[in-house]
């Protein structure tokens, strides 16, 4: 799907950078089906392209991401009907709309801009750095809808199980903002609204001084040890360090090193778990 092609998904990159926009702001960025068809070819089209080292995400107007604000979805379901019975998605930690099911694993950083819920936090938790403003919300609102949670159970891999279950407990009726967040590591930084974004790009900035292909390699084992054992995460970790020491920026940071300058990095094409 080209840029062009999006409605409802905003893609743009430059320098390096990925940012894609959630954009239903009428809803506060509720997914939807065309929503979700149209990030799936947005993380495809970022795994595969060389030019881009690091994602931001962030949303339209004022909210990040809600999972129950497109009101018109909600009717047209029951309307439907109850769906049938599926199989389960084929590679994720969350959700087909999320990097990770895609083999996305150059860094994604979440920019949380306002309200986010339910289908807000499932991006959240799959993200590997998260930043807010100082007027975003959280909570988790799938019991309060008669839904089993969904996007906790990621959660609950990066935070720690009481908060996760006292989020999925609570439901709607009570909500995090932004200094809690921090307090729990939901999010590891807060800034202004009008700050957000430029922080979230120095950020990326920050991480693309490193090898690309070293960044994305960590994170990839990083996500995989979440759901390993640690013996199997640290054989994973030891595997894919004798695979990195044949890699020709292993070689040039040492140059780089000896010779006093900065590292030239090699532009990696990386299909993480292929």
């Amino acid at each position: 799907m080209k840029p062009d092609d999006l409605k409802h998904v905003i893609y743009e990159k430059k320098d390096g950078v990925g940012y894609v926009t959630l954009n239903r702001p009428e809803v506060q960025n509720a997914l939807n089906a065309r929503m979700l068809q149209e990030l799936v070819s947005v993380w495809e089209e970022v795994r595969d392209d060389g030019e881009v080292q690091v994602v931001i995400l962030t949303g339209a107007g004022e909210a990040f991401m809600q999972g129950r604000g497109d009101v018109q979805r909600v009717k047209d379901s029951l309307d439907a009907g109850p769906l049938p019975p599926t199989r389960p998605y084929r590679y994720s930690w969350n959700t087909p709309a999320s990097p990770k099911a895609h083999y996305l694993f150059k860094p994604v950083i979440a920019a949380v801009n306002g309200l986010c819920a339910t289908s807000g936090l499932e991006q959240v938790s799959e993200a590997d750095i998260v930043i807010c403003s100082d007027n975003a919300t959280f909570y988790d609102n799938h019991v309060s809808y008669a839904s089993i949670v969904h996007s906790a159970v990621a959660l609950s891999k990066r935070l720690p199980y009481n908060h996760v279950m006292r989020m999925s407990l609570m439901g709607s009726h009570e909500v995090l903002d932004a200094t809690r967040a921090y307090e729990i590591g939901l999010v590891t930084e807060v800034t202004t609204r009008g700050d957000l974004m430029p922080r979230a790009t120095e950020i990326a900035k920050t991480i693309m001084r490193n090898s690309p292909i070293a960044v994305q390699a960590s994170v990839e084992i990083l996500w995989h040890g979440l759901s390993m054992g640690l013996r199997d995460a640290v054989q994973l970790d030891s595997y894919m360090q004798r695979w990195y020491h044949t890699h020709p920026d292993y070689e040039e940071a040492g140059r780089a090193l000896v010779e006093g300058r900065e590292p030239v990095w090699q532009t990696p094409f990386w299909h993480g778990g292929h």
